[in-house]
């Protein structure tokens, strides 16, 4: 077995999640399929588990004409394993809602689950509850 460098991996950890989160922002559906793993699972708050690609196509095209606007990474922290093929990365994220009377911001907790898979770093699981409204 190789030795990993588990400080690389998190920075490719960390490169992958804000990928993740430009494309939420970006509202880029290819961009979210190239990196989910084929049995991504969403768990939101307050509805049914998404499963599978399809699944999360289904969920994007409902949720993607909303009134959503740019997403960040807040504070946060990853962990890879030791054999560097899994980790995960907990902390909170933020999206701007636009509403009638302008904007605000709400924030998440999540938590994402990634696994290396030919290569790549891909998310397979994600949880996320939104905090009181702001």
């Amino acid at each position: 077995m190789s030795s990993v460098d588990i400080e690389v991996e998190k920075k490719a950890v960390e490169n992958t999640i804000k990928k993740w989160y430009k494309a939420a922002t970006d509202m880029d559906l290819d961009s979210f399929m190239e990196l989910a793993a084929d049995h991504f699972v969403l768990l939101n708050s307050g509805r049914d588990a998404i499963v599978g690609k399809d699944g999360f196509r289904d969920f994007f095209y409902e949720y993607g004409g909303g009134s959503h606007g740019p997403v960040s990474l807040g504070e946060s922290w990853i962990d890879v394993s030791e054999s560097g093929d899994m980790a995960y990365q907990h902390g909170t994220h933020h999206h701007v809602i636009y509403e009638e009377k302008g904007s605000r911001i709400r924030t998440w907790k999540q938590l994402i689950v990634l696994r290396k898979i030919n290569n790549a770093w891909k998310l397979v699981a994600m949880s996320e509850t939104s905090l009181p409204k702001q």
